[in-house]
């Protein structure tokens, strides 16, 4: 008898736990971009804590209260993660990215905080982490919806990739001068393959995926097609390039093209987040329009945003490509 009112008395803690969690949103935070990119889709009332300040242009795409949360900082670079500031908020799930230091974990565990750790940002590894996710909160059908996002999208995309019969040469112009750029390692890994191109860059003989070059290496390399990281650099290619870019067989023919960073990075550097999900078929009809039709990308992505973040409207689509 006494074992059965144990048994009680335990099966009622544990339900009063669960009718509290499900009481108040838990409280989260993501230790680098990319998980907090994903928090913000999957469960931004529960966000305590940004890892940077957004930009002015961001504000408008996040999720409603999310940019006005207090900066917390990073682990692993950048504004270091202030670990009094991040208690003080009173986190109830804090999400780290792999490998994570066993003395790091405990300092959270032994305060009462669930740790959860996360694969380092891949497109492939999206599936995985948003499980993870899903499993730590009670998101299970909006990871669901996104999960299907995923899934529709990577396939249709699969499907177009095996109808390609030209991949143009891209580039991908970084930094303030568009000399820095990201290499191709492995051809069918690379973001430029993922959007029907190919590197005008191989990583072979360089020592990072990361690279500088000189004008005179952009101008042998003559790229068909170039993605530029930076609105000021793409509107002065657009207006009046300097003299060294104009003989540039893309500049020449304005297949110049400004990769979207809004709420979060939709191709590359910085680290790309889950919103390579809507970049990279948006960079595939920009690079195979005969395939993939500007109409049909900018679907995608409306359906993303009203899904997963807000509404947008045509002006608006224009702000985040740089066209206004």
């Amino acid at each position: 008898m006494q074992n059965l009112q144990r048994l009680f008395t335990h099966f009622a803690c544990i339900c009063a736990l669960s009718v509290l969690a499900l009481a108040h949103d838990l409280r989260v935070f993501g230790t680098n971009p990319q998980i907090t990119a994903m928090l913000e889709l999957l469960y931004p009332q529960g966000l305590i804590g940004l890892n940077y300040a957004p930009y002015p242009e961001d504000r408008d795409f996040m999720p409603d209260g999310v940019a006005t949360l207090p900066v917390l900082g990073v682990i692993g670079g950048g504004k270091m993660l202030s670990f009094e500031k991040l208690l003080s908020l009173k986190p109830d799930v804090v999400f780290f990215g792999e490998p994570l230091a066993q003395e790091i974990a405990d300092s959270y565990k032994k305060l009462g905080i669930q740790v959860v750790t996360l694969k380092s940002h891949d497109i492939s590894h999206l599936a995985h982490n948003i499980q993870i996710i899903a499993a730590t909160l009670p998101i299970e059908s909006r990871a669901r919806d996104l999960q299907e996002f995923i899934a529709t999208t990577q396939s249709r995309l699969s499907a177009l990739q095996e109808q390609i019969t030209y991949r143009p040469k891209v580039y991908f112009a970084l930094g303030l001068d568009g000399l820095q750029t990201q290499c191709a390692n492995e051809a069918h890994a690379d973001l430029a393959y993922q959007i029907g191109g190919i590197n005008a860059l191989s990583c072979a003989q360089l020592s990072s995926s990361y690279t500088s070059i000189n004008y005179e290496k952009l101008l042998a390399l003559n790229p068909d097609i170039i993605f530029v990281r930076e609105i000021a650099l793409y509107k002065k290619l657009l207006t009046n390039p300097p003299k060294q870019w104009q003989a540039l067989r893309a500049v020449q023919t304005k297949q110049l093209f400004y990769a979207p960073s809004s709420p979060s990075n939709w191709l590359t550097k910085p680290p790309p987040s889950v919103m390579q999900i809507i970049g990279i078929p948006w960079a595939f009809a920009k690079v195979q329009p005969t395939l993939l039709s500007q109409e049909e990308a900018q679907a995608i992505v409306f359906s993303f945003f009203e899904k997963f973040l807000r509404p947008l409207d045509v002006p608006s689509f224009k702000r985040l490509q740089g066209l206004r």
